[in-house]
């Protein structure tokens, strides 16, 4: 009686019993299905490590594309230390004794005076230029020494930024003295982009070796599989008597000869990678 085709509901006779024969038919090639399956795993691991490290690169590229913005605040909060300490303030209030002010200076003075005795430090900006030179000191930064003069450059270009105007913040540090610039210029680390590149490249290498690899082993192991297969088939037919071939259709003999030993090979084939 014909085999027929399994309807798209049908469910297998004996699942659990085609399964245990199919394990004890490959048991001459355990040692390499489980080699595969391990070789798999680590294949598709370092897959899903890539992206992660992917992503460190280019997160490592978006950063070296934009101003240090960390080293200048670093550089302002020196700065700011300095103006507010009691030395400078000992330094503004006996200024007269070290710098001559003309009048219109000392007027200026005077009012920064009594605006920073009301709290409003932001006050010392307007101090004149001589004057804001006097009270700063050089500052050290990363073995770079940065003048009074290069300081108040850049106090009084950073006091014209607008954190709403980021094109003009822009233009502005590009403005500033060449000392603090070199510190906070926009740099990419090449020695991490290095450090990656290599990282992912042995990653990805390695990746395709194992997965080339288990695909070789299981493609080997299914082709001999459906080989024993068709051998013990071939065994089997020669044995069966006449009436067997009467009661089922040529078709379905030679279905499960070719279709049957095809399918179960390709399936063994892409079975382990598509688990994994």
């Amino acid at each position: 009686m014909a085999r027929g085709n399994k309807g798209p509901g049908e469910k297998a006779k004996d699942f659990k019993g085609s399964m245990k024969r199919l394990i004890k038919n490959l048991g001459k090639w355990k040692n390499t299905m489980i080699m595969a399956l391990i070789l798999a795993m680590i294949s598709a691991l370092l897959a899903l490590i890539a992206p992660n490290k992917l992503s460190d690169f280019t997160n490592t590229i978006s950063d070296g594309l934009v101003p240090n913005t960390q080293k200048l605040t670093q550089i302002t909060e020196e700065i700011t230390n300095n103006l507010s300490s009691d030395k400078t303030q000992n330094k503004l209030l006996n200024i007269n004794e070290n710098i001559t002010l003309t009048q219109e200076e000392q007027s200026i003075l005077n009012d920064t005076l009594l605006k920073l005795q009301n709290g409003n430090n932001l006050a010392l900006l307007s101090l004149p230029e001589k004057v804001l030179i006097y009270l700063l000191e050089d500052i050290k930064i990363d073995n770079t020494t940065i003048t009074k003069q290069e300081q108040y450059k850049m106090l009084m270009l950073t006091s014209k930024m607008d954190k709403n105007n980021q094109e003009n913040n822009l233009a502005l540090l590009d403005e500033l003295p060449k000392n603090i610039y070199n510190l906070v210029k926009p740099q990419i680390d090449m020695d991490k982009i290095k450090e990656l590149s290599i990282f992912m490249a042995i990653l990805y290498i390695i990746s395709a070796i194992f997965n080339y690899i288990q695909s070789y082993s299981l493609t080997t192991v299914s082709n001999k599989f459906a080989n024993k297969l068709r051998k013990d088939i071939s065994f089997k037919i020669n044995k069966l008597p006449l009436k067997y071939f009467d009661t089922h259709e040529t078709g379905d003999v030679l279905s499960r000869i070719t279709n049957d030993v095809d399918i179960i090979a390709h399936n063994l084939n892409s079975s382990i990678s598509t688990l994994v």
